[in-house]
């Protein structure tokens, strides 16, 4: 295995785990513990990780918000899961808001075949949209690095010009308090004017 496989397996665990033990590591890799220790000492000097006892976890503080690369590889067997229920919830002829965000993304896949409209503020949908042959609409704006989303005033000016039957959002934390959460002010504009319109069934 090329050293850079193998140090994106280790942040794939990382990404999956948040906390990972070197022997967790060999087992994945096939490599040598010194190797292993090699390779987080790069990891953790480029920022990717931070080195524990007997291990590695995520840098993350709390208003930092995982890229997509990171949500797509995290919890992906339960997000498959619950992107296919979602789906189930989408009836023909409905024009659909799909958000930005790696569960939303995997219910594409379920969506083929069915006669919807869907517009979308997720770079990363577009393309598999497209293969699944739905008709896609896109808010356009500004693309945030990070999350490959549309935000700004061009893509909250074109959501007003939309009415949805079902919306189905990302977030990145529920709490009774609060509801659903995000750490970026832009995306969470663009999420509650998606869910703003009246008759639209709650999904």
């Amino acid at each position: 295995m090329l050293t850079l496989e193998r140090q994106e397996k280790i942040l794939a665990l990382l990404y999956t785990h948040e906390v990972v033990k070197i022997q967790d590591m060999i087992i994945e890799t096939g490599a040598s513990e010194s190797t292993i220790r090699r390779d987080l000492t790069e990891l953790e000097q480029e920022k990717k990780l931070k080195r524990i006892h007997g291990g590695a976890t995520l840098l993350q503080k709390k208003r930092d918000e995982p890229t997509m690369e990171q949500k797509t590889f995290k919890n992906r067997q339960e997000k498959v899961r619950i992107a296919k229920k979602a789906a189930e919830l989408v009836q023909e002829g409905d024009c659909l808001f799909l958000d930005a965000g790696s569960t939303t993304f995997e219910m594409i896949p379920f969506l083929k075949g069915k006669n919807i409209v869907v517009v979308t503020n997720g770079l990363m949908n577009i393309t598999a949209l497209l293969d699944a042959e739905i008709e896609t609409h896109v808010l356009g704006g500004h693309v945030k690095k990070g999350t490959h989303a549309f935000v700004g005033r061009s893509a909250l000016e074109t959501i007003e010009s939309f009415r949805f039957d079902c919306v189905f959002m990302g977030t990145n934390g529920v709490t009774a308090d609060d509801g659903c959460t995000t750490p970026d002010p832009e995306e969470a504009f663009i999420k509650a004017q998606a869910i703003n319109w009246h008759g639209m069934r709650l999904c």
